[in-house]
Parts: structure tokens; C-alpha cells; sequence
């Protein structure tokens, strides 16, 4: 055959390749080059002669074995997809059977969400496939300007999963799920298009919002690849991956028998991109992404699009597990989950277990296995506690290496409880190591070990702040913050987000530490009108809400209850603006911290008719969403009881001082907050005139008093003053004698 180039223009003999010697016999020569020219033209992609009863119309598109041609029927004249084999009486043997296979498997589903077919036959002795046309592109394409809104992500993803599971309900599983093999149907009012939502965190992308007047109608298409789960087609061979690597679950990438729950893992991944607008693995060859889906963990979606519900990355993740047994059983399994979600209800996938995350932790950077171990081992509690203070707050390049220099930094602080690791150091083993003087010690190496990296040191040591801010270190965080501040002043200016969110806490940790006047001109700071542009909404009334609690400490009431006014009528709006479930439920948490604020100020000034309705509703919003159990709930619980007691209602007052005392010793056995519940009993005793519960709460508040051996909190402080006062006013009713041993239980070292 010589090189010679075939013209463009498709009768133009004179130039076509000539056929040697070895034609196809009982074939003239002129036959071999019209069949070689319509075989060039086919794998082109250019309009062949279509089955009788067909009007091609234009290319859709063209795979490795197959072409789509918009066409017309023309018998019903409307539009179809017609896809015939690209080579045509060319075509392989394997070609031929996996075509009619999918002839096959794709006509026997019948659901809204997988592509329809109108007819199946033969033309020229070669299959072809009457499909339904859609107009409307993919999701790839949907998914070209940026990732979806969450619940619109729930909303396109929960029918693909059920359209998957009508095809595995018949023994088809796809094993080629992907954005570009879901195809679009689009109604409503198009020409509204898509709203683009910008975020005020800047490092994640922009999602696309879908208005309620469009509908979306996606479809399960090609079906190339499937084959039914009980017969053997011969079509793959074993130990060799079919499909698209970024999308295919690890047994897949091995080549190894699939079943179901392949098809589960893939819709996770779309599920994945649909939020983060890019799949769980992309590198540039194929080896190299078989290699992370076989070894690596898809980046976290909260990292790379913070605003995601932490249910409905829950519900992705859960697809996505290296091993089938921990992905959904089913797609119909999966589909629910979504729906609930979508409704607002509990769903049934949960978080990996702290254990899980750590094994992940350990696939992405093998070299801490041993470190993780022994923290395992010896610092169960204070793994939990770093780990959840140790999420990724941004998502970008530089980020993705913060990410793991604080998992480095926290596990190095973890590690410190271990025995060994005490030893290697030269300090005296100390099995008991708090997490405070593990941090204490571990951050000790900060400034040289981030030397030259100021982003990295700012994330970490924001991190620090944080827990030591939940140790109630407030002097300590407070320092942590002040130095954030500083790195983040080096490449931000004074009003990014990141830096308010930064002062925020920073003014928090100075009013829990008495340093009323600094919190209040960090707040007046964060507060000015021309950074409202630039702060999160969700931080401004929490700024708004803390300098509240700051001008209540100082004496300013008309500021104090303005403050808190202001900030429950903006976090209402935010609620009643919210779309997502686990968005509004974020926000009405925050209304509800408005509420208990707002309450408790109404009650410290004696206004009970005014607090009683706002902590009403506040301990209703946080037993909903927050659960009986939460340290908030029964914050407000005792604020409720409190208010009930002043207000002479015992019957109320009563079950909810035993509640809140009953809840603490489940969550917090050995905390302070033990001891103040234990009190408040003793008070309402005393109130009530029940002397011997008094005396009884008294003993076990000895009890606990005589195994506390570090000094005791503002609030314990207050709670024994109040105690001694009630005792020292109703000497006369309970007599000399057992005043004093009371306040002997009370005060044992006095």
C-alpha cells in the first residue's frame, strides 16, 4: 500500500491506497477500494449509508467501538440516537459480541433513569440501536463550569442511583458509570440557566446553583461495558481493568471479579465530582491513576468545598471505600440515603470510626504507621480529640501540603503519651500525659519546624488555639491566635475572612479570660462597617453576639441587649435563607445560641417573662439537632431550671436540675461540671426544705471534692459561695449543729 493521502473529497478515486495482492478473493478490484474508502469514512466518523426508514442529521459522538448519529425516524419524524458499530462488516469478532451484548442488556431495563430504546435490528447484516435522543448534553458537560450546589449534587445523583439499581435489580451491572455516560434531560424555564455561587472562602471553586423552575432529568447511558453478574460473556479477560480509571473502585483497577457493589462506587465518584467538580483520581497516564485508586484516599470534599454538609460527604465516602463490605450493599441502599438527606432526616451511612480514619491516614503516609500505633494503643482519648481538631480548613495546592504537616504535627503531639516516646526524649515517663502537656510540649518546635512556611505555621498553630481554647486554656490559645495573626499579616491584608475568623477567637479567648477591655477592641476591630463586605455572615453575628457577652461583663446593658438583639435577627435571616438541610440546620443551631444568650441576659436582670420563651425555644432547637446529651443542651437545661426556680416553679425546676445532673454524669463523670450540678441539686433541696437529700448531695459532692486534686473553676467557685449563703440563712430551719457539718462537706479544707 503506498503513502499517498485520500482527498477530502469522498469521489475522488485518484488518490485512495491501493489494495495488493492479498484482496479479499471473488472481489473485483474497484469493489476492495469502494469498501476500503466507506471503511475510512466510517472510522472518521462520517455519515454512512443508515438503516431504511433513517435521515442522519449530524455525529453525536464516537467511542472505540461504536457511533451515535442524531437521526430522524421518519415514518414518526421525531429525533433519535441512532448507534451503529464503527467498523461496520469490518468489525472483530469480540467487536460483534459486545455490541449485541449491549443490545442485550440495555433493552432489558426499563426505568425513567437509564436511556430508552425504540428499537433494536440488524442493517447489512450488522447491528444497530434505535435510542432515545437527548438533546441536553451530559453531566460531564454540565459539570464544565464548576462543581453543583449540594442538594442539587443529592438531587441529580439519588435517580442515577436508582436507575443503576433497576439494571442490577435484573443481574446488569455497568461497570462504566462516569459524568460522561449520564446523559441530561433539561425542562422549565431554560433560559434562566445556571446561577454561579461565589463563596467568601476564596481558595474553594465556585458552585453552580440550579433554579426550582429547571428540571434535570439525568439518564444511565453506554452500555458498552456491562455484562449480567451470572454468566460469563468472554468479552473481559481476567486480571484485566475494563472501564475509566478515575472512576473505577480498586477491585476493578485489579482486574478482579465485580459485582454490584463496583457500580456503588462509581456513582460515589460522581457523586464526588459533582461536589468538587473533579473525580476522586485524576493523573496524567492511566498507571498512575490505577496506583492512587489502589492506594491513595480521594482528598476530603469538606477541604476542597468547605460548605459541604458533613452528612452528605458522609454519604459519598461510603461509596468510595477501598473495601466493598464497607461501601452500601446496594444502589437502591444508597439512593435512600440520599433521599433522606434530602428531606432532612437521619441518614444511616455514619463517619469512619476514629480507627478508620487513622488506617486511611496511615495509606496516605505510610511512614507514621508506627507513631500511630503506639498512640492507638496508649492515648485513645486524646487521638479522638486531635483528630477532630485536626481537619484541613482550606483547599489548594499549598494546602493540600498544610494538610499534612498538621496530621504530622498532631500525631507528633499524640505520640507523646507513649511511654517510648517519653524515653527517647529524657523525660521522666509519665503514663498519665494530659493532652495539654503533650501540646505544651510538642509545641515547643513550631517556629524552627515550619521555619520559612508561614501558611503551614499559621494552620497548625490556629489548630493549637483551637484546642487548647476546648481545654479551657485560655491564655495559652489566646498567645496561639496572636501569633496566627501575625503569619497571616505577612500575605493577608487586615480584612480577609481568614484573618477576622482568627481575631474572633482570639477576643473570645481574652473575655473567658477576664481581659474584658482587650476582647472588646479586638471585636470593635473585626466589627468596623467596612469589613462587612469581606466577613462570613455566620462570623459577623458571631462577633456581633460575643461583644454582647463582652458589654454584659462590663456593665453595659443597653449595648449588651442590643448586641444580642441584632445578632438573633441576622441569624434568623440566615436560617430562613438556607436551602440545604444540613446548612439550615447549622444556622439554627446558631439562632438557638442567640436565644440562650439572649435568655440568660433577660434573667440575669430579672425580666423572667421575657427569658422564659427564648430559652424555651433554644433548648427545643438544641434537643432537636444538637441531642439531649450535648454540653449545650444542658447548658440551657440548667439556665431553664434556674429560671424556673426564681420564678417558684419547683415542679418544672426540679426534673430539669435531675436531668441536667443525670446528663453530665453520662458525657463529663469526672468534670467540674459534675460537682456544680451536684450543688444546684443541694440548692433546690434546701429551697424545697427536703434536708435529708441536701445531706446526701452534700456527702457526694465530698466525695468527688477529695479526688480533685488541681483547683477549681469559676463556676464550681460560685456555685459552693451560693451553696454556704443558702445554708448560712436557713441555720435557724436546719439547725446549728448540721449547718456546720454541711458546710464542713462543703468547704473541707475551711
Amino acid at each position: 500500500m503506498n503513502d499517498s493521502t485520500p482527498s477530502h473529497r469522498p469521489d475522488d478515486l485518484g488518490t485512495t491506497p491501493k489494495l495488493q495482492s492479498n484482496e479479499i478473493p471473488g472481489r473485483t478490484r474497484h469493489q476492495g477500494m469502494d469498501e476500503a474508502l466507506q471503511f475510512i469514512r466510517r472510522m472518521s466518523g462520517a455519515p454512512i449509508e443508515l438503516p431504511p426508514g433513517y435521515q442522519f442529521v449530524a455525529v453525536l459522538g464516537r467511542g472505540g467501538m461504536g457511533v451515535v448519529y442524531r437521526a430522524i425516524q421518519t415514518d414518526l419524524g421525531r429525533e433519535v440516537a441512532l448507534k451503529m458499530i464503527l467498523s461496520g462488516e469490518y468489525a472483530s469478532e469480540e467487536e460483534l459480541s459486545r455490541f449485541e451484548s449491549e443490545i442485550k442488556l440495555i433493552a432489558a431495563v426499563k426505568h425513567p433513569n437509564v436511556v430508552q430504546v425504540h428499537h433494536a435490528g440488524r442493517h447489512n447484516g450488522m447491528p444497530f440501536l434505535d435510542l432515545e435522543y437527548l438533546p441536553d448534553g451530559s453531566l460531564s458537560d454540565l459539570l464544565r463550569d464548576g462543581p453543583l450546589a449540594p442538594a442539587d449534587a443529592a438531587r441529580i445523583v439519588e435517580p442515577i442511583a436508582r436507575g443503576v439499581a433497576a439494571c442490577h435489580a435484573i443481574g446488569i451491572v455497568h461497570r462504566d458509570l462516569k459524568p460522561g455516560n449520564v446523559l441530561l434531560s433539561i425542562s422549565g424555564q431554560r433560559s434562566l440557566g445556571l446561577v454561579v455561587e461565589s463563596k467568601v472562602d476564596r481558595s474553594s471553586k465556585s458552585s453552580q446553583s440550579i433554579p426550582a423552575q429547571i428540571r434535570i432529568v439525568p439518564k444511565v447511558a453506554d452500555f458498552g461495558l456491562a455484562k449480567r453478574l451470572d454468566t460469563n460473556d468472554g468479552v473481559t479477560r481476567a486480571g484485566i481493568p475494563v472501564g475509566t480509571p478515575s472512576y473505577m473502585p480498586p477491585e476493578q483497577a485489579r482486574g478482579d471479579t465485580l459485582d454490584a457493589r463496583a457500580d456503588v462506587y462509581a456513582i460515589g465518584a460522581i457523586l464526588y465530582a459533582t461536589l468538587t467538580g473533579r473525580p476522586p483520581f485524576q493523573s496524567p497516564s492511566v498507571d498512575q491513576t490505577i496506583r492512587r485508586v489502589l492506594n491513595e484516599e480521594p482528598l476530603s470534599i469538606r477541604e476542597q468545598q468547605p460548605s459541604t454538609p458533613r452528612d452528605l460527604e458522609t454519604i459519598c465516602l461510603k461509596c468510595l471505600a477501598k473495601d466493598r463490605n464497607s461501601r452500601y450493599a446496594s444502589a437502591s441502599d444508597l439512593a435512600d440515603d440520599l433521599e433522606r438527606w434530602l428531606k432532612g432526616e437521619p441518614i444511616r451511612a455514619r463517619r469512619a470510626s476514629l480507627v478508620e480514619r487513622g488506617w486511611k491516614l496511615i495509606r496516605r503516609n505510610r511512614e507514621w504507621t508506627a507513631v500511630f500505633l503506639s498512640l492507638v494503643v496508649g492515648f485513645g482519648v486524646a487521638v479522638q480529640q486531635a483528630f477532630v481538631a485536626n481537619r484541613a480548613r482550606q483547599a489548594t495546592a499549598v494546602e493540600a501540603k498544610q494538610k499534612g504537616a498538621n496530621s504530622s504535627f498532631f500525631i507528633e503531639v499524640l505520640s507523646q503519651s507513649s511511654a517510648a516516646r517519653q524515653a527517647e526524649t529524657g523525660r521522666a515517663v509519665n503514663p498519665n500525659l494530659s493532652v495539654k502537656e503533650a501540646l505544651d510540649f510538642a509545641t515547643k518546635t513550631i517556629g524552627s519546624r515550619f521555619e520559612g512556611q508561614p501558611a503551614i505555621e499559621a494552620d497548625v498553630r490556629a489548630n493549637i488555639g483551637r484546642i487548647y481554647h476546648e481545654l479551657a486554656q485560655y491564655e495559652e490559645a489566646s498567645t496561639q491566635f496572636r501569633l496566627v495573626d501575625d503569619l497571616l499579616s505577612q500575605t493577608l491584608p487586615p480584612h480577609d475572612p481568614r484573618r477576622l475568623r482568627i481575631q474572633i477567637s482570639l477576643a473570645d479567648c481574652f473575655r473567658l479570660n477576664g481581659q474584658v477591655n482587650d476582647a472588646r477592641a479586638v471585636l470593635a476591630t473585626v466589627l468596623i462597617l467596612e469589613n462587612k463586605d469581606h466577613i462570613d455572615p455566620m462570623d459577623w453575628y458571631k462577633a456581633k453576639n460575643n461583644l454582647g457577652l463582652v458589654e454584659q461583663t462590663r456593665g453595659n446593658t443597653a449595648a449588651a441587649e442590643s448586641c444580642f438583639v441584632e445578632a438573633l435577627e441576622g441569624r434568623r435571616q440566615l436560617r430562613d435563607a438556607a436551602t440545604q438541610p444540613d446548612d439550615r440546620r447549622a444556622k439554627e443551631v446558631e439562632v438557638a445560641r442567640s436565644m440562650n444568650n439572649l435568655g440568660v441576659f433577660y434573667y440575669n436582670h430579672s425580666r423572667y417573662a421575657d427569658a422564659e420563651p427564648y430559652l424555651k425555644e433554644s433548648f427545643a432547637i438544641r434537643q432537636k439537632y444538637l441531642s439531649e446529651s450535648h454540653p449545650d443542651t444542658i447548658s440551657t437545661m440548667r439556665n431553664l431550671a434556674d429560671l424556673y426556680y426564681w420564678m417558684d416553679r419547683p415542679d418544672q425546676a426540679g426534673p430539669m436540675y435531675r436531668s441536667a445532673f443525670e446528663m453530665t454524669q453520662k458525657i463529663r463523670p469526672n468534670s467540674e461540671f459534675v460537682a456544680v450540678d451536684l450543688l444546684r441539686l443541694a440548692q433546690f433541696g434546701l429551697w424545697q426544705t427536703n434536708f435529708d437529700e441536701t445531706e446526701a448531695l452534700l456527702l457526694s459532692y465530698q466525695k468527688w471534692r477529695s479526688g480533685w486534686n488541681r483547683p477549681i473553676d469559676d463556676s464550681l467557685r460560685s456555685a459552693v459561695r451560693d451553696t454556704r449563703e443558702m445554708i448560712d440563712e436557713r441555720k435557724s430551719t436546719i439547725g446549728t449543729e448540721r449547718s456546720q457539718r454541711w458546710i464542713g462537706l462543703l468547704e473541707p479544707n475551711s
